[in-house]
Parts: structure tokens; C-alpha cells; sequence
């Protein structure tokens, strides 16, 4: 009877941490596709005034038909999703970068190599492209 007993306990316990495994491998996967989201809604918030300033005139202090020119406001290169950087603004197109702060299911095997969540958005008069990179 008191081997029954311990098996039992035994294979409580066991079925106790799968449960507490998965709940935990849930909710890491569920703060990734947050962080993901919001990297991606912050690069469409910055695509949008890098499309202001295109259309605004250069008294206006806009661009005047051109990206040349346009920065990332101070307050916006950082906050609780990510980082953001504008790789480059040219007459026709600004590409901005964004790297959340939750690694990205990109590993190789057995290495603790980890890398952030990373989106770029290509930014024009008429559109705005997300691409992921990691």
C-alpha cells in the first residue's frame, strides 16, 4: 500500500512540473508576440511622422517632398518595447529600424545565442513595408 501511495505522489509531482513547464513556455511565448506587435505598431507610428515631415513644405520645417532630413524624436528612440533607428533617409525613401527587448526564438542548437526582436519598416509618400529580420 505505501508503494502505491508514493508512485502516486510521485507521478502527481511529475504531472505538477509538466503543467508549471508548459504554463511558464505559454507565457514566454505570449510576451514575444506582444513585444513583437508593438515593435511593429511603434515603426508604424514613426513611418507616419517620417510621412508628415515628407509632405510638409521646408518652411513648415518638413522635408518638402524629400525623407532627407527627418530624425527620430528624441523621446520615441526608446521606450518600453524596443529601441528604434533610422538606417538611412533618402529623397524617395527612410528606412527605421526597431529592436524589442524579448529574444527572438532564433537559436542554433545548443548555443545561448540569442538575438533581439528585430523589424524593419521601408517607408514612402504612398506605403509603408515591415520586414522582419530576426
Amino acid at each position: 500500500m505505501a508503494q502505491q501511495q508514493l508512485l502516486l505522489i510521485a507521478l502527481g509531482v511529475i504531472i505538477v512540473g509538466f503543467a508549471v513547464l508548459a504554463g511558464f513556455n505559454y507565457f514566454q511565448e505570449q510576451a514575444v508576440e506582444r513585444n513583437r506587435d508593438a515593435v511593429i505598431l511603434d515603426l508604424h507610428t514613426l513611418g507616419s511622422q517620417a510621412q508628415t515631415y515628407l509632405k510638409k513644405p521646408v518652411e513648415q520645417g518638413g522635408g518638402g517632398k524629400s525623407f532627407v532630413g527627418f530624425t527620430i524624436p528624441t523621446n520615441l528612440r526608446s521606450n518600453e518595447n524596443g529601441s528604434y533607428t533610422l538606417l538611412f533617409a533618402r529623397s524617395d525613401r527612410a528606412l527605421i529600424q526597431g529592436v524589442g527587448i524579448e529574444n527572438s526564438d532564433f537559436n542554433f542548437g545548443c548555443d545561448e545565442i540569442t538575438t533581439k526582436i528585430t523589424y524593419q519598416i521601408t517607408v514612402t509618400e504612398r506605403d509603408m513595408t515591415v520586414r522582419k529580420v530576426y
